[in-house]
């Protein structure tokens, strides 16, 4: 499990997240390919940051967890992102 509610706080375990992004998509959507990769479609185009926003909304409403408590640390500018999750 990546995240518990405790008493109105998240415990979130620090992981990394491996993704593969598919922008432009008619139907948006997170599949889960195993416990740290995942397909990512989006209907944001690769412009100006703007899918790798929706990547991070998407992957942390998958989660259940904040999007604040994700953190894009690879794949800027690539279709192959890597994610951590942990504390800030």
């Amino acid at each position: 499990m990546v995240s518990r509610k405790l008493s109105g706080r998240y415990n979130i375990i620090d992981m990394k997240i491996m993704v593969k992004v598919k922008t432009n998509s008619k139907k948006p959507g997170v599949a889960q390919i195993d416990s740290t990769h995942f397909i990512v479609r989006v209907k944001e185009p690769p412009l100006v940051g703007k899918a790798n926003v929706a990547v991070v909304k998407d992957m942390a409403g998958f989660l259940n967890i904040p999007p604040s408590s994700l953190e894009l640390v690879s794949g800027e500018k690539s279709k192959n992102k890597s994610l951590s999750t942990g504390n800030k």
